[in-house]
């Protein structure tokens, strides 16, 4: 799908000698501050295609205070590093298993002092490998206020899910409104479903913009958006993210 992807370059004139270059491709990361960070860090690293980053955060990641429930579980499912983050403000015990998402949340978890393990993947991933396993005892859920899979409902009543953090939409500014509907080729990555309607809701996406998402669920929430225009990565990870944005530079420098 990268080679859909329209192509335009601007020629540059001034003091620099030699013939026209292509304009960095714009980069429009979605992601809270910290993780909107580690990926710039991480496609550095990589050694793909420069860009030049806009940060424009969706989401606002703030704590929520749960009712009383069991902080001593056999096991707890993390299915974001987010909620990985609320287990010293809850003072929850480490000795279960922390069964992750992917494998930089069951990072955070180990960080945390929790034994963990990796679906690598979607929460639809992660389920499979918990039922497949058939982990016995108490299992614990901590998740955002708006999450795809309910995993007590799936793993019955030895599972209890807890809110612990809320996900606060967040309006896009005017510098992002604008590249958005700008002359030159925008990247933008998106994460989750509920990024992908926000991005969407009540936004004018101009022609030359190419969605990536990390899975045909999040592609899904893009309502509108003609498929030629959103990349999805070949595993919902952050491996999978890595390739598939810089697949999608190296198309805007082709």
């Amino acid at each position: 799908m990268a080679g859909n992807i329209v192509v335009y370059v601007k020629q540059v004139t001034g003091h620099r000698k030699g013939p026209a270059f292509h304009m960095l491709p714009t980069l429009m990361i979605t992601r809270p501050k910290g993780t909107a960070e580690r990926l710039v860090k991480d496609l550095r690293a990589s050694g793909g295609p420069d860009f030049t980053p806009l940060f424009a955060p969706l989401l606002d990641i703030l704590p929520v205070t749960p009712p009383p429930f069991d902080m001593d579980p056999d096991h707890i499912i993390f299915t974001s590093a987010h909620a990985v983050a609320a287990v010293n403000r809850l003072a929850i015990t480490r000795r279960g298993i922390a069964w992750c998402v992917g494998d930089n949340t069951a990072h955070a978890a180990r960080l945390a002092g929790f034994t963990a393990k990796s679906a690598s993947g979607a929460a639809a991933n992660l389920l499979a490998l918990i039922k497949e396993a058939a982990p016995q005892g108490r299992i614990l859920h901590l998740h955002g206020r708006h999450t795809r899979c309910d995993f007590a409902a799936q793993l019955g009543a030895q599972c209890t899910a807890v809110c612990v953090y809320d996900q606060s939409a967040l309006p896009l500014k005017q510098e992002a409104r604008a590249t958005l509907m700008g002359t030159e080729p925008v990247i933008v990555p998106l994460y989750s479903p509920r990024s992908a309607e926000i991005m969407i809701k009540d936004t004018q996406i101009g022609p030359h913009v190419r969605f990536v998402t990390m899975s045909a669920q999040i592609a899904a929430a893009l309502v509108g958006v003609d498929e030629k225009h959103i990349l999805v990565a070949g595993h919902p990870d952050r491996i999978g993210m890595i390739a598939v944005i810089n697949d999608a530079l190296s198309a805007c420098a082709s």
